[in-house]
């Protein structure tokens, strides 16, 4: 199979899928036009009956159609932004936390983290569904609130390859955003629903109406409109939804074509999908909330004539012999795993197993979003006694405070003072047992650690995360300056916590022209230039050589004292706002600058962390 061209096919089909649905959306309103004329002919006939076209007939039917189906699409979306967390929940999930005691869920975190270390973002949240069928789900509008659903039956009876290759597949459906087009058709479908229920609410109505021979034909007109929004808002719906589920198994190819290219072993998820057809439960869901939930999962969570009609999935026998050909059609029975659960995790971890030198760096070249607007970074791996100790919330905490206060050297044991009296006993104990060996730690290293806390941090009260960012930003102004090491930690930090713990609408795209976000892009490439210590000579044309390919057009640095730390956040704070697109191209050219000389320095790395935390 050539896994780039199915990639390629699944995106044209995708494509053509939502010109279907755009002209769906049109034939809607002709149709509602038509209607519209015919019930205004029975009311009117002498002012519609000569012509079927009638600009300002058109013009209300068009405007209020727009109207309509436009605000409640946003409502509709407006109510599924709060993030995967929500959408885990309804499910029933569980939020699953380092500490864990159970080796199969510590296998699955395992796995979701070697995943997120090799596309350059912290681990998701990942949730554990007590359902005993195989099956998997993606959720969310951004890499902060995005969240990885697994139910219990994939943990007791899928091996490590191919729990790895359903987690991959997972990880496919975040990165190619598909979890945000999903969001968006179903508010477009809602929205063309509410059409319908404004037929029955007028239906609902003309039967109150009584009176004189013109008023019966009123009620006639208003009756026959009625009905007509009816039938008309219950088959938009319906193609809607074909459609819908037409575009999701597109996307569901292109996740499995991914997730075997990511992985390089296109047994794990063939063996996953195998086991499905020869487990009982399959993958079906029992709890209420799967049906609005089914285009999400990894495979039908749901059954019944409608659902085979609009299903989100292809065939499993399809899905198989795409990846392997020669599939018999034969599932095997299915096994599950009995463990034994694992003595319990001391929290105490002993520090003298960690590495003080620097671990081996891993390209993520491997990365799993096929459009190519992953970034190439490099990512350190950080040895088993740094996970076991970062697997606690209360030593994540000291662990980022001990990062931070390295960066102000002269206030130390000010900065020490305030710690201990100002956050939890347990979180100052921690600070003191790994200062030391944070401070022997490279900068990636250190950046490494800083991503790695985050899992833990989502296990702190929501008052806990309140008391833990306000000492990260009180640390960060005790000596009355912001470094860049403190200003890429705390962005990287808020940027993947507080959606969590403060529930927010997806970032709004603003702009999506390249002239919008120019001089922003320009200043943001002038500091990462200024960055390689390159003298004025040599710094121009390390930029003219990148802000060609990204502009299309030569240019200039600004100077160096327009890249100031606060000139370059404004900078990143308006970015947020550009289109995917847009942000993809200006990290792939800042990457590009700092990989030029084959020599990545501290700041640039810290740099980019920065970006990529806010951009990417």
């Amino acid at each position: 199979m050539d896994f780039f061209k199915a990639q390629d096919q699944a995106h044209q089909k995708t494509r053509h899928l939502l010109l279907c649905f755009s002209l769906a959306l049109l034939g809607l309103v002709l149709s509602l036009y038509f209607l519209t004329w015919l019930a205004c002919s029975w009311f009117t006939p002498k002012h519609f009956q000569a012509t079927l076209w009638h600009p300002i007939l058109a013009f209300w039917v068009v405007a209020s159609t727009t109207i309509i189906v436009g605000f409640s699409t946003l409502f509709k979306i407006h109510s599924l932004s709060s993030g995967g967390y929500v959408v885990a929940e309804s499910l029933g999930g569980r939020l699953l936390l380092p500490n864990t005691t159970s080796p199969q869920e510590k296998r699955l975190l395992n796995i979701v983290e070697e995943m997120a270390i090799a596309s350059n973002m912290p681990p998701p949240a990942v949730y554990l569904l007590e359902e005993p069928s195989i099956n998997a789900f993606a959720a969310g509008f951004s890499p902060s609130d995005q969240i990885i659903g697994v139910t219990r039956g994939c943990i007791e009876t899928l091996n490590r390859d191919e729990l790895q290759g359903v987690i991959a597949h997972e990880f496919s459906h975040l990165l190619n955003g598909d979890t945000r087009l999903n969001m968006r058709l179903i508010g477009v479908v809602f929205g063309i629903l509410i059409i319908s229920l404004m037929g029955e609410q007028l239906m609902n109505s003309a039967r109150w109406m009584r009176g004189s021979k013109e008023t019966d034909r009123a009620t006639i007109a208003i009756l026959f409109l009625g009905l007509g929004l009816l039938l008309i808002g219950s088959v938009g719906s319906f193609f809607g939804n074909l459609i819908q589920a037409a575009i999701s198994r597109q996307r569901e190819f292109l996740a499995d074509a991914s997730a075997v290219q990511f992985t390089r072993n296109p047994r794990g998820i063939v063996g996953a999908l195998k086991k499905i057809g020869g487990l009982p439960e399959s993958s079906l869901i029992r709890n209420a909330p799967a049906q609005e939930a089914s285009h999400l999962f990894f495979s039908n969570g749901i059954s019944g004539f409608w659902h085979f009609l609009l299903s989100t999935h292809p065939p499993l026998e399809e899905r198989i012999r795409a990846i392997d050909p020669e599939f018999n059609g034969v599932f095997p029975s299915v096994n599950r795993i009995q463990e034994t659960p694992a003595s319990p995790q001391q929290s105490n971890t002993p520090i003298q197993n960690f590495s003080s030198t620097e671990p081996t760096f891993v390209p993520s070249s491997a990365s799993i979003k096929p459009s190519n607007n992953t970034p190439f970074i490099f990512a350190p791996t950080i040895n088993e006694a740094w996970k076991k100790w970062l697997s606690e919330a209360d030593q994540a905490w000291g662990t980022l405070l001990a990062l931070l206060v390295l960066e102000s050297e002269s206030q130390r044991s000010m900065t020490q003072e305030w710690i201990k009296n100002e956050v939890p006993p347990a979180v100052f104990d921690a600070y003191l047992k790994i200062s030391p060996k944070i401070e022997v730690l490279t900068t990636p290293l250190r950046h490494s650690i800083a991503l790695h806390s985050i899992t833990a941090l989502r296990g702190l009260s929501k008052e806990q995360y309140q008391q833990f960012s306000w000492s990260l930003e009180q640390i960060i102004a005790l000596d009355g300056e912001v470094q860049l090491f403190e200003y890429a930690i705390q962005k990287m930090v808020r940027r993947h916590l507080e959606p969590y713990f403060q529930q927010r609408p997806p970032t709004s795209i603003l702009y999506q022209n390249w002239n919008e976000i120019e001089e922003h892009a320009q200043l943001l490439l002038s500091a990462f230039t200024y960055l390689q210590g390159l003298d004025q000579e040599k710094a121009s044309l390390a930029f003219q050589k990148n802000w060609l390919q990204l502009a299309l057009k030569t240019g200039s640095p600004l100077p160096p004292e327009s890249c100031s730390l606060e000139k370059i956040d404004h900078a990143l704070q308006f970015l947020v706002s550009a289109s995917d697109a847009l942000k993809a191209k200006i990290i792939q050219a800042c990457q590009s600058i700092v990989t030029d000389d084959g020599v990545i320095q501290d700041t640039e790395a810290t740099l980019l962390l920065a970006v990529t935390a806010l951009l990417k």
